[in-house]
């Protein structure tokens, strides 16, 4: 265990008891009447850990007999104390700012829609399908600039230019979060934050009555932007913009779902690699010249500031510009530097400033991710030594944050993906690469624009490459949602940590156990997937049958859709699928089924929908229509009164047979629905295809 010692002795400083005091003090805030058992468990860690922070940090070493034993006694004491202090301060506070959070009394009762209100916006979040906006209002605007604690959420059409700051006139319905009748885990993220009350804004319903003036930020803000669509092709523009700007929905779902299959999700989010692209600029820049290394520390991180506030302080991006500002400042004043410390310190700092970040699973995931890299990679790189430097720092890292990302994932998401151990040693350098020579592309752009469009075409090209690659990997099918964690698929995660082990006598042929539990994990996971070619799964639910007709990797969905909360179980069976075309059949356009469908072109992408004519035009027709028009999916509306039954529709099955044709889906779903024939007959015409039923 020797080995192990230092790492133990670094992790084990005055910062980690007062984050484990700062994360029980939030589950105990959180917890409101009842007892948080897992505040509890914090609790006691935080407290048995004390004496070996004590040991370890703040204990001073004197000499057997050197000055007065009471003065030895208080100069060993009064850092402890201090140490205390500082805990119960922050424990106390969290805890009556929670509680105020969360117990907010609410606005007067009003009427709803025929009440007028004045809102002044506080942030605004540039979503794909509307703007979700944070504001403060009154029903006078008078007393809208009055001291409110009391915060609500409004949806508003992503096609009005709403920003910070600005007064806005709406009409609305409220709709109060209360605690006991929480319907989603989105709502309970919403109501511990603080916002009392959701809010759906037609926009005939709104008007802007004061714009805010433009500060430097946003000018600069304008200014990329417009360089970025300039010089580079649509595609890698897309890219550079989600990058720059923390927000992935500049990038269209396609590319997003190829991404999350590739397990390279994390690539889309502003993180530790843009922190570290940045702040190398000035770092080199400043000591190719020979300047001083604190102006350049404090340059970077002063350009660090300004993209934090660009990006609007995602919680990952904050994390790293936190790090980078403290391990700045241990430099500048030549304090020991402990990167443990450094890690601790920002969760704190992030937790005191939004409590509710701990339930989030992007700090989770963020935090998990660099303390995985920290603890492990060293043992990992040991293991991994007989192969090129490169390969072996890239599989170390990539394992090291999966040991602790891996079942956050599942826990939250209940996925797990096994392509990204090999995708990130690929994919991360890459858009390494885009990034660096992005940012040299606009550098140049604002002194000569020709320049820089030639000098694009080379990051476009770096970007096709990324994007063929992470294509290639999104279809080997490695991404899989998990219903039931079983012992066998622990045991292959726990063969992960055998590299680990101390005093390890052949550490290089330890690595083999990393392939062997990425193989058992495939073997386990991959049966729970569709392998047949051609296959139909009957849905059975409360409203009736929902066909799922699977051809290659083309898919259909006909017939009555579940009400919206068993929709979402739907979406996550489809999820087993892999598919690159998905066609949706809204046979009963009602609003529920069109409420249904919504969700689903919302959640995939979808390239077809067929509609029932025996529609009527109302509101949500309406946005139906916006919705698929947005999406760029081809709308067919069919009569069904005029459709073949299944007696006069004779088929013949041949192998070039396009099974989820129009006539093919309607053919099968008058088979086993409305003629409620037996799959045998079905299997007469079509003799490769296999059939399933399950029930949602």
């Amino acid at each position: 265990m020797e080995e192990y010692k230092t790492p133990l002795k670094e992790t084990a400083v005055p910062s980690l008891f007062i984050l484990l005091i700062t994360v029980s003090s939030i589950l105990f805030g959180y917890a409101q009447k009842s007892l948080s058992f897992s505040g509890i468990t914090v609790l006691v860690t935080s407290l048995l850990l004390l004496p070996f922070v004590y040991k370890n940090s703040i204990k001073k070493d004197t000499k057997k007999g050197s000055g007065k034993g009471g003065i030895k006694v208080l100069s060993n004491l009064l850092p402890l104390l201090f140490l205390i202090t500082i805990s119960v301060i922050i424990s106390f506070t969290l805890i009556n700012r929670i509680h105020h959070i969360i117990n907010t009394k609410p606005a007067a009762k009003t009427a709803g829609l025929n009440n007028r209100f004045y809102g002044s916006v506080l942030k605004v979040f540039k979503r794909r399908y509307n703007n979700e906006v944070i504001i403060k209002f009154a029903q006078n605007k008078e007393n809208l600039y009055l001291k409110n604690n009391i915060t609500r959420i409004a949806y508003i059409d992503s096609n009005l230019p709403v920003d910070k700051d600005d007064i806005i006139e709406f009409k609305a319905n409220l709709k109060r979060i209360n605690i006991d009748e929480i319907s989603s885990t989105y709502e309970l993220q919403l109501f511990r934050k603080g916002i009392s009350y959701k809010i759906n804004i037609i926009r005939s319903h709104i008007n802007i009555i004061g714009k805010a003036k433009k500060n430097i930020i946003s000018k600069i803000k304008l200014k990329l932007k417009d360089a970025i669509e300039h010089n580079f092709s649509p595609e890698t523009a897309s890219l550079l913009k989600a990058l720059y700007f923390g927000n992935r929905n500049y990038i269209d779902k396609t590319t997003i779902n190829d991404f999350k299959r590739a397990g390279l999700l994390h690539l889309l989010s502003a993180s530790g690699l843009h922190v570290g692209i940045l702040a190398a600029v000035p770092l080199l820049i400043f000591g190719f010249f020979r300047l001083n290394k604190r102006s350049a520390l404090v340059s970077a991180f002063i350009i660090i500031m300004i993209y934090l506030y660009i990006t609007s302080f995602p919680v990952s991006l904050l994390r790293a510009s936190i790090m980078f500002g403290v391990y700045s400042l241990q430099e500048i004043l030549d304090l020991n530097k402990n990167i443990y410390n450094t890690l601790f310190i920002s969760a704190i700092i992030i937790l005191i400033m939004s409590p509710f970040e701990l339930y989030n699973p992007g700090f989770q995931l963020s935090f998990g991710a660099t303390m995985g890299i920290l603890l492990f990679f060293k043992k990992y790189r040991e293991s991994f030594s007989y192969l090129p430097d490169f390969l072996a720092d890239s599989i170390s890292v990539t394992l090291s944050a999966q040991l602790i990302v891996m079942p956050v994932i599942l826990f939250h998401m209940g996925e797990i993906n096994l392509s990204g151990f090999i995708s990130n040693i690929i994919a991360v350098p890459l858009t390494g690469i885009i990034l660096i020579s992005s940012l040299f592309v606009i550098c140049i752009s604002f002194l000569y624009r020709g320049a820089a469009e030639i000098a694009g075409i080379f990051t476009d090209r770096i970007y096709i490459l990324n994007r063929y690659f992470i294509k290639a990997m999104s279809s080997l099918n490695c991404h899989y949602t998990v219903d039931n964690v079983d012992l066998f698929l622990v045991m292959a995660f726990v063969f992960l940590f055998i590299p680990l082990l101390p005093n390890l006598y052949k550490r290089k042929m330890a690595s083999l156990w990393v392939f062997v539990s990425l193989f058992i994990m495939w073997s386990l996971l991959k049966p729970g997937y569709s392998s047949a070619k051609n296959e139909i799964a009957i849905i059975n639910h409360r409203k009736g049958k929902t066909l799922v007709i699977k051809e290659d990797r083309k898919i259909a969905l006909i017939g009555q859709l579940p009400p919206l909360k068993e929709t979402m179980k739907l979406a996550a069976y489809l999820e087993r699928y892999s598919f690159e075309n998905f066609s949706i059949f809204v046979m009963y356009p009602d609003f529920s089924n069109i409420t249904a469908s919504s969700y689903l072109i919302k959640k995939f992408v979808i390239s077809k929908c067929f509609m029932s004519s025996n529609f009527f035009f109302s509101k949500h027709t309406k946005k139906f229509f916006q919705l698929i028009d947005m999406e760029k999916i081809v709308l067919t509306i069919y009569d069904p009164n005029k459709l073949n039954n299944s007696d006069s529709h004779q088929k013949t099955f041949y192998e070039n047979t396009d099974i989820v044709s129009f006539d093919n889906i309607m053919f099968i779903y008058n088979m086993l629905i409305n003629k409620n024939k037996d799959g045998n007959v079905l299997r007469s015409y079509y003799p490769d295809i296999s059939l399933k039923e399950t029930v949602l």
